[in-house]
């Protein structure tokens, strides 16, 4: 099941204005709709609009939504931040749709057979806390066993845990830095009005060229990434 919101498009971001009335939807859809497919975030953006708060949903996640991706303003932001928070939201999609291809679904997949596997020889659930114990007793089990092509097989398990960590801890190693990097870039933007001092780097005279000045460095982002 659909809900179908009408929407004011605002460039960077959808800004929501009410549900499109029922009797309405098969009339045919017009290009100022956003379609919801879930229910809890259906409720959450009716419940937010009926206490007269604003929603918006940035302009990348709209085909693939979830609840994180949808900002509710109870008035506690200005326009600048959330500005910024559709930069974050829009990087991190960009970044994730990228980055996180079927490969890693594979690794991540070969990684929890192994795991369960690793649990059922040591009865220990691997933990980033405890992994090392974990391993070092694996490796220790297959020392001991009488049939050495069985130490073998556990040993192997134990790779076929290990080479995937490895490689999926680098992807979202490299994702996470290059977050942070451009929350610290969007962070660091602020108005510095009436001010009689030469205005510092990314500091500006007015709420339009900051907000400009953040639109800029998520395309200086995306062209990176060769969007």
């Amino acid at each position: 099941m659909s809900y179908i919101f009408k929407a004011e498009y605002q460039d960077t971001k959808y800004k929501i204005l009410s549900e499109y009335p029922k009797d309405e939807v098969y009339i045919g859809i017009r290009p100022d709709v956003v379609k919801i497919y879930s229910p809890y975030i259906y409720n959450a953006i009716n419940s937010a609009l009926n206490a007269g708060e604003t929603v918006f949903i940035p302009k990348l996640c709209i085909s693939n939504m979830d609840y994180s991706d949808v900002i509710i303003n109870d008035g506690s932001y200005d326009e600048l931040d959330i500005e910024k928070i559709v930069a974050r939201k829009r990087a991190q999609d960009l970044i994730l749709s990228l980055r996180v291809n079927k490969s890693v679904f594979i690794y991540l997949y070969k990684m929890l057979l192994a795991k369960n596997i690793c649990t059922n020889v040591t009865g220990m659930i691997i933990t980033a806390d405890n992994k090392e114990d974990v391993f070092l007793d694996i490796i220790s089990k297959a020392s001991e066993m009488e049939d050495e092509s069985a130490g073998e097989v556990l040993i192997k398990t134990l790779e076929d845990y290990l080479d995937p960590y490895n490689k999926v801890s680098m992807i979202f190693d490299s994702i996470l830095n290059e977050l942070y990097k451009f929350d610290k870039q969007i962070d660091s933007i602020k108005v510095v009005q009436e001010s009689d001092k030469e205005l510092g780097e990314n500091e500006y005279p007015t709420l339009e060229d900051a907000i400009a000045a953040v639109k800029s460095k998520y395309a200086d982002f995306a062209n990176a990434w060769g969007i």
